[in-house]
Order: C-alpha cells, then sequence, then structure tokens
C-alpha cells in the first residue's frame, strides 16, 4: 500500500512537473498579455496587499485568480500576470493529461489510467484532443482566462478521490470553487456522501471549506471595496449580453464542430452500455453544468457561451469513452479501429483551423493595442501626469483593464469613456477613422499624443478638464 501511494505520488508529481514546463516554454512562443478579465485579476492582485482594489469597474471578482498572483506581484507588477499566464497554460496541458487518463479508465477492462489497448488510446486521444479543437479554450489558454485552471483542479479532485486521498479531494475542490460559485454544487454533493460513508469526521474538513468560499467570494471583496456581492452585481451589469434560451444554446453548439457532438452522443450511449461508475459520474457532471449554464442565463446573467465550456470538456470524456467503446466492439479491426480514429482527429483539427487561428489573430490584436495604448499614454506625459492633470481616463470597455495593468494605475482610472469623459483614449481601425466619442457638452479638443492606432485627446466644455 506504500509503495502504491510513493508511486501515486511520484506519477503526479513527474506529470505536474511536465506540464509546468510545457507552460513556461509556451511563453517563449507566444505571450501577447492578458485581456480583459485576467489584466483586472493581475490588477487587484496587485493592489490586494493595500487594501485598495477598484472593484466598481471591470469584471466580476472571482478569488482564486487574485490571490494566487499577488504573491508574484508582490515582485513586479507585470510578474504576477506573467505567472499567472504561466499558471493557466500548465493547466490546459493538465486537464489534457487527466482527461486522456480518466477516458483510458472507462474502456480499459483492469480500470488503467496508462492502458495500451487500442480501445483505451483512443479513448484517451480523443478525450484529450477534443478540447483544442474548441476556439475559446485555445483562447483561454493564450490569454490567461481561470477556467483552465479550474478544470485542471476539479479533475485532480476526482484523481485524489479514486485514488482514496478524500479529504485531499475535498481540499483541491474547495480551491476550485474559488473561481467559479457553480462548483459548490459538486462540493455539497461530494460532502453529503462523505457524510455518509464517514460520519461526522468530515464535518471540521466541511466546515473550513465553507469558510474558505465564504471569506473568498464575500469576505475579501467587502474589506477591500466595500461590497461583498460584488461578483453578483457585475455579472449583472452587462445587460446588452443576456439573452434569450435558445441563442444561448445556439452559442453553446457553436463552441464545438460537428464531429465532436456526435461523438458526444456517442459517448451518452456508451455510458448506458459500459456501466462505468466513473464514466457516468463525468457525464452526469458534464450535463449538469450545461444545466446550470442554462438556468443562469435565464435568471438574467450574460448569456456568453464560454459559461458552458467547463461541461463541454467534462464532456470530452464521455466522446473519448464513445469512440474507445466503438473500438473495443471490433476485435479483430481495433488497431485499424484506432487508425482511423486519428485521421478522422487530424481531419477535424485541419477543418477548424480557421477558427483557431482567428482566436490567436485576436489576442495577438489586443496585445499590441495594448503595448501601443502604453506608448501613447507615455507620449503624453504618462498615466500619473495625465489622472494628476484631468483625473480619470475612459476608453472602449474592451481596453480599460488591458491599459490599466500596462499603466500600472487602478481600474476605475482608465474607465468606460462615458464615465470618463475628460481624456479619451481613443483606438481607430485606420488612420483618420477614430471612435466617434465625442463626450456630452465638448466644445473642442486637443490632441495629447498619437501611436497608431490609438489617439489620446483632451475635450474640453463641460469636462472636468474645463478649468485647467
Amino acid at each position: 500500500m506504500l509503495r502504491h501511494n510513493i508511486a501515486s505520488v511520484r506519477n503526479a508529481a513527474t506529470i505536474a512537473l511536465a506540464c509546468l514546463l510545457g507552460g513556461l516554454l509556451s511563453l517563449l512562443v507566444f505571450n501577447e498579455g492578458l485581456t480583459y478579465d485576467p489584466a483586472a485579476w493581475a490588477v487587484w492582485a496587485a493592489e490586494l496587499p493595500h487594501r485598495t482594489m477598484g472593484l466598481g469597474s471591470g469584471p466580476a471578482w472571482k478569488p482564486l485568480p487574485v490571490l494566487v498572483t499577488a504573491p508574484f506581484a508582490l515582485v513586479s507588477w507585470n510578474f504576477g500576470g506573467t505567472a499567472w499566464l504561466a499558471i493557466v497554460r500548465t493547466s490546459c496541458l493538465v486537464t489534457s493529461v487527466l482527461l486522456w487518463r480518466m477516458a483510458s479508465r472507462t474502456v480499459d477492462s483492469e480500470n488503467r489510467p496508462w492502458s495500451t489497448e487500442p480501445a483505451a488510446l483512443a479513448a484517451g486521444l480523443v478525450a484529450a484532443s477534443i478540447p483544442w479543437l474548441n476556439p475559446s479554450w485555445l483562447q483561454f489558454a493564450l490569454a490567461g482566462a481561470s477556467e483552465p485552471v479550474m478544470l485542471a483542479l476539479l479533475l485532480s479532485a476526482v484523481e485524489a478521490h479514486l485514488a482514496g486521498y478524500r479529504k485531499l479531494s475535498v481540499s483541491i475542490g474547495v480551491v476550485a470553487g474559488l473561481i467559479r460559485p457553480e462548483v459548490w454544487l459538486a462540493l455539497a454533493a461530494y460532502g453529503v456522501w462523505l457524510l455518509r460513508k464517514d460520519g461526522a469526521r468530515v464535518l471540521p474538513l466541511l466546515g473550513v471549506g465553507a469558510a474558505v468560499e465564504l471569506g473568498g467570494w464575500f469576505g475579501i471583496p467587502w474589506l477591500a471595496g466595500g461590497d461583498p456581492m460584488q461578483s453578483s452585481h457585475r455579472s449583472r451589469v452587462y445587460v446588452d449580453r443576456v439573452v434569450g434560451l435558445d441563442e444561448f444554446l445556439r452559442r453553446v453548439v457553436a463552441e464545438l464542430p460537428w464531429p465532436a457532438w456526435t461523438l458526444i452522443a456517442l459517448g451518452l450511449v456508451a455510458t448506458v452500455r459500459l456501466r462505468n461508475s466513473l464514466l457516468r459520474v463525468l457525464t452526469a457532471a458534464g450535463l449538469g453544468w450545461l444545466v446550470v449554464a442554462i438556468v443562469m442565463t435565464e435568471a438574467g446573467f450574460s448569456g456568453i457561451g464560454r459559461y458552458a465550456i467547463p461541461g463541454l470538456i467534462i464532456l470530452c470524456v464521455t466522446a473519448g469513452a464513445g469512440v474507445g467503446f466503438v473500438v473495443s466492439m471490433l476485435p479483430n479491426w481495433r488497431r485499424p479501429a484506432l487508425a482511423v480514429a486519428i485521421g478522422l482527429l487530424a481531419l477535424t483539427f485541419v477543418a477548424q483551423w480557421p477558427a483557431l487561428s482567428g482566436r490567436v489573430d485576436r489576442v495577438e490584436q489586443i496585445g499590441r493595442d495594448g503595448r501601443d495604448g502604453l506608448a501613447a499614454i507615455n507620449l503624453a506625459g504618462g498615466a500619473t501626469h495625465l489622472l494628476k492633470k484631468c483625473g480619470p481616463m475612459g476608453t472602449n470597455w474592451v481596453y480599460t483593464p488591458v491599459l490599466s495593468w500596462r499603466a500600472h494605475v487602478s481600474l476605475g482610472n482608465i474607465g468606460h469613456r462615458d464615465f470618463a469623459p475628460a481624456i479619451l483614449l481613443l483606438r481607430g481601425t485606420r488612420p483618420g477613422k477614430l471612435q466617434p466619442i465625442p463626450p456630452t457638452g465638448a466644445v473642442g479638443s486637443k490632441l495629447l499624443a498619437a501611436k497608431y492606432p490609438w489617439q489620446i485627446r483632451m475635450y474640453d466644455g463641460k469636462s472636468s478638464c474645463a478649468s485647467r
């Protein structure tokens, strides 16, 4: 037993170190910086030690990205964001590895996570590859979204449970719950199961877990920003993104190509036929996440397709099990069937490449715009000078946290243009084509600096700079 435990720990450490190395190396290949949400978390992480976080603007509060990034931000403002990006890239690789292991288990006769049987290889390969067919998943990896970290933690919690480490499983699940509150449903269900299995002995652990969730989600934003419900309030502020159920479902379906959906449907059949408890639990978890996302959309939260992606990633195990089930049903054709599965998967990647490369281009564009915007700010005297001269600046909402992070200022200092009419950072699509956003009551403007595609203009009239 001790030897088995040592081997399990050694395997987990090897996988984690290999994925960490891959995540770090990826920064040398592609590091355009952070986009909207991750940039805001990096700003809050830098401000957290001072308890002066500008939580009144930007995205919804997420405890884990801020808490994890804060120690690195103590070294330097930019280092915190880079460290978080490395963590996200590492988590993407860990997620694929764990998807492979779990899909292999579902079709291997001996429940082995690294089986070399053709059916298990096909299941693992499909499960590990499907996330990378999702353009949003690739964008998450490149730009630093939190979903890969959450999924890596959730799947690690499942691995810990399978290895017999129930308390560790709960602890990892609690950490995952600091990224999205939907995880609380899984934690509650697992807590009830533990109470039935282990009795009152687990109550202290469950109590600490609940305290961590409450403190992270409500205590920190209350102490640092005065609003314990910041996450809920900010999630509902984008009323223009609230869509009907039919539109939300259309967006969810568009997240994966049709071959992936076909494999998920095949996996649902395999879930019934294989009678594998792990497969049934993961399939139920993936479908349950989709149901929760639908309920949230109906309740008035933003109908963004990415909210359903964790459920889709979990269902990759289901899809892999479906392929493995078919291969296992062909005793004399298992190796050719494995080759066919690999070929079809490669063709799907080729067909999906335009959508994937489009997301890469989007992240690159935001990175270039962020660097050029900071250069324009510096040409105008720097962010500190502009803030002292006229107060908060305004720009398009997409770039508010990006420029705040790059300029090392609080989110409220570079906000949406409607709330900061004195100095505007204008991004143009081509020379002479700028955003049509003169502030209400403005009678004139003065160009402070220009760095294509940006212009920085100070408006006169009713703005806060009118008398300066």
